[in-house]
């Protein structure tokens, strides 16, 4: 006896599957489609799916006990590896999350509707615009964050426009060879005089995963431009490689690369020219104080969530300061 089944939504091939773009919950529901688009019966001592690297895993049919341990090895391409110590992350379910498709395109080209939502938003704030609009650009923070949409910088610390100076990229990096970076720090301290930096990672990364995974795809080829910006969080996974080995859980270990990664970043910032001799002068300016401060957190988009990681940070900083400091 077959049992019926509803077709599945069309889903992308699995070459075309990449970590950064966000998953969704369509995604979810058209991935458990494929894994059991083959019928299964449910009393068989094993059954089959179109889907290979999925089979039992999803399948509501398979024995439970099964779901893991009868996954086998995957044909070449069916899957995408992971470097040495984080091969068993696909055999764990919470690593689906890993496995992110994009969104079908959007038709059309009309954007009308921002501009719709714009009004609406700025009639919705006339009295901040009237007070504070035409104000000096004098923000307090400097904020470094990932590119990743679900991380907006005013919106998750609850500051109005005006408060926060941002540079975003993929994985909230600070490369010392990014003029654009560069550029903001320089003017940031140098001409807006923030007192603090804040460099932001989120869990969830898809920088972050795809640094430490093989997936092909369209953008990723050796030498590209994306390709040589991930190898710099490969960099820190190679300075805290025992730890992260250490570590079993692959959810686990992601979280702390995560974290890794903005203290490792927070160094890059404290290490910049820029903000050695911004410190130096307020140093010489204010007794027993200099900024700008440097400060790394990590947002959970699962609650909403900052951490904060000063403690690991401040601890790391006192061991280099007396390499970069310019003053003492």
């Amino acid at each position: 006896l077959v049992l019926p089944m509803a077709s599945p939504p069309p889903v992308p091939p699995a070459s075309t599957r990449h970590p950064l773009l966000p998953q969704t919950s369509a995604d979810d529901e058209a991935t458990k489609a494929t894994a059991t688009e083959t019928p299964c019966v449910p009393s068989a001592s094993c059954c089959s799916h179109t889907s290979p690297s999925l089979r039992h895993a999803l399948c509501g049919s398979c024995n439970p006990s099964d779901s893991i341990d009868s996954l086998g090895s995957e044909p070449p391409g069916a899957e995408p590896s992971l470097e040495p110590g984080y091969s068993t992350a696909r055999m764990d379910m919470r690593y689906s999350r890993f496995m992110q498709q994009p969104r079908p395109p959007k038709r059309g080209r009309d954007i009308t509707h921002i501009f719709e939502q714009n009004k609406k938003w700025a009639g919705n704030n006339k009295d901040w615009f009237q007070a504070y609009g035409r104000r000096p650009h004098s923000p307090r923070y400097l904020w470094i964050g990932c590119s990743d949409a679900r991380v907006p910088a005013n919106q998750i610390i609850g500051e109005a426009p005006g408060e926060v100076f941002v540079h975003r990229n993929i994985a909230n990096l600070v490369v010392n060879c990014d003029m654009n970076l560069l550029s903001v720090i320089q003017y940031a301290v140098g001409v807006l005089g923030v007192e603090h930096i804040i460099v932001c990672g989120h869990y969830d990364c898809g920088g972050v995963k795809a640094a430490v995974s093989k997936f092909s795809y369209e953008c990723r080829d050796v030498g590209s431009p994306l390709e040589d910006w991930l190898r710099n969080i490969r960099d820190v996974h190679r300075l805290h490689q025992a730890e992260l080995e250490a570590i079993k859980d692959p959810m686990d270990r992601h979280r702390r690369l995560v974290e890794l990664n903005v203290m490792e970043q927070c160094l890059n910032v404290f290490k910049t020219g820029a903000v050695q001799k911004r410190r130096l002068v307020t140093a010489k300016e204010n007794e027993g104080g200099s900024t700008p401060h440097v400060h790394g957190v990590v947002y959970d988009p699962a609650d909403g969530i900052l951490h904060l990681l000063d403690t690991d940070i401040n601890s790391q900083k006192h061991k280099l300061s007396s390499i970069y400091d310019l003053f003492h």
